[in-house]
């Protein structure tokens, strides 16, 4: 299914002074007369815009699945699945639901998706359900109420459990910094892009998993940093222009900071690369600051695009991060992130220091 998006020209500060608790759970039905409507919420009272926004994304006739709709200036994400019910009283004998979640936008779809198909298993597998969407001045029949109460009960007491499950999960942020280049973006599409196939490959054969070619290559490691991606988001910055505060205010406390440099970098620009690294790594892990885990910070500076390493000696790289005043807790790692080489490696090694941290 595909990831539907609208953005809007607003900043980032914006966008967290305007999401305040909208979590919610939205079913949305297509009536045979009146077209999608929203028929049961949880908070009940849905906000206009959201309201005629789920209407208009059950309307656009996607097959049934999963997808996303991010709302940026609002620093909302919908996450959405739509299926269907078996009816005799709908027109092709089926009736078209989808299933809201209203998230901010810092709390992963993704955990949530398997909640979500629980629900939806429970409407498709009640017999006659169909018939809760239907009032009793359209169809005579006893059981319409016993239904519409069912399908209430669910969608409530999912959401009362689902808000308490979400509030529960503490999402880390991942700073990654780097020159404009570097392949900041790119290094975060391939761990996203890793994580999704690694999932595929761990569930795809589970009934025959000892047998399995694929379960078979997944290591301990890597299940590690699967659970371990699950619970962090990335936020990516250029350092090509100063740090500014806006960022800094957004990003409050990462959990770990991605140094990136390309070894390619013209030589005349390392001197201002490495004073904005400096600036990142004084906010971050001065000892100024009045918590002492976070002068643990893990910090990995990623020397990228390996084959062309030679431009610069490691110990000029490794400058970039030695910033001894500050007593980093820094690691250095020579990769390629356009062949996906020593990725898995830097994270696994962040993900060790992090447990260090806490113990």
């Amino acid at each position: 299914m595909p990831l539907i998006s609208f953005y809007k020209n607003k900043i980032t500060e914006e966008i967290y002074e305007t999401s305040d608790n909208p979590f919610q759970i939205i079913l949305t039905h297509f009536d045979t007369h009146r077209g999608p409507v929203v028929f049961l919420a949880s908070p009940p009272e849905v906000k206009s815009h959201i309201d005629t926004l789920v209407c208009n994304l059950l309307d656009l006739n996607l097959p049934e699945g999963f997808f996303e709709h991010r709302i940026v200036e609002k620093g909302l994400t919908l996450g959405n699945y739509i299926f269907e019910i078996e009816s005799e009283w709908a027109r092709g004998s089926i009736e078209s639901v989808m299933l809201t979640v209203v998230l901010n936008s810092n709390q992963k779809f993704s955990s949530v998706k398997e909640f979500m198909l629980q629900i939806a298993d429970k409407f498709k597998t009640k017999e006659n359900l169909y018939k809760g969407f239907y009032s009793e001045k359209e169809k005579k029949d006893e059981e319409i109420r016993d239904f519409l109460y069912f399908l209430n009960y669910t969608i409530s007491s999912s959401a009362r459990f689902l808000e308490r499950y979400l509030n529960s999960i503490q999402l880390g942020r991942i700073l990654v910094i780097g020159n404009k280049k570097a392949g900041k973006q790119r290094l975060i599409d391939n761990v996203s892009t890793d994580h999704q196939k690694l999932y595929v490959d761990m569930f795809k054969n589970a009934s025959t998993y000892t047998e399995s070619d694929d379960l078979a290559s997944i290591t301990p490691g890597k299940l590690i940093l699967k659970q371990f991606l699950e619970q962090v988001e990335f936020w990516a910055y250029d350092l090509d222009t100063i740090p500014c505060k806006m960022w800094f205010d957004v990003c409050k406390k990462p959990i770990a900071i991605i140094a990136v440099f390309d070894p390619i970098t013209p030589r005349e620009e390392i001197a201002k690369l490495h004073s904005n690294f400096q600036k990142v790594f004084d906010h971050y892990c001065s000892d100024r600051i009045n918590e002492p885990k976070r002068q643990k910070i893990p910090i990995i500076l990623l020397a990228n695009e390996s084959d062309k390493i030679n431009n610069y000696t490691t110990e000029e790289i490794y400058n970039l991060i030695h910033f001894d005043h500050l007593n980093l807790n820094s690691g250095f790692s020579i990769v390629s992130i356009e062949k996906n080489y020593g990725i898995e490696e830097s994270l696994l090694w962040i993900i060790m220091q992090l447990v260090d941290i806490n113990k």
